[in-house]
């Protein structure tokens, strides 16, 4: 009886040892980066104009880059790198280029933050639209005298 305590007791203290084993890293992971925050200023007119991107990323994890994807109307992607403001807050600026036709063109823009282990952080799309020319009246109808 002494001898299956003892063999119990053996037991139950290496499960203990094993089971508060934290995996070998010995220290804790920065938590993922996430965006806390997307700010958007300015809106261009048919002559296009500028776009201020602001974004807030939380401080805890090691943000290695923060930038935004545009897709143009016509699908192409082009990518803009944020600068760093310090404390967390990154601005860019977007370019919406002039609009000659009559109809508008929307340009959707992504925030992504990217940390030191490559996890990232997406934003809600959103859509800059510049107008079109406005088309001028049609001329008024000859009268025949």
């Amino acid at each position: 009886m002494i001898r299956n305590i003892a063999i119990g007791l053996v037991l139950m203290t290496c499960l203990a040892v094993i089971a508060g084993c934290g995996g070998g890293s010995g220290g804790s992971d920065a938590p993922p980066v996430t965006l806390t925050g997307v700010s958007y200023k300015g809106q261009p007119g048919f002559s296009g104009g500028q776009v201020e991107i602001g974004a807030q990323v939380n401080q805890d994890s090691e943000v290695s880059s923060v930038t935004a994807k545009v897709t143009y109307p016509d699908l192409t992607v082009s990518e803009i790198t944020f600068t760093s403001l310090g404390n967390g807050s990154y601005k860019a600026v977007f370019t919406a280029p002039s609009n000659t036709s009559y109809n508008s063109k929307t340009y959707t823009i992504v925030v992504y933050a990217r940390d030191s282990k490559k996890r990232t952080a997406v934003s809600d799309p959103y859509s800059v639209v510049v107008p079109g020319l406005v088309q001028p009246p049609d001329p008024p109808a000859s009268s025949s005298l």
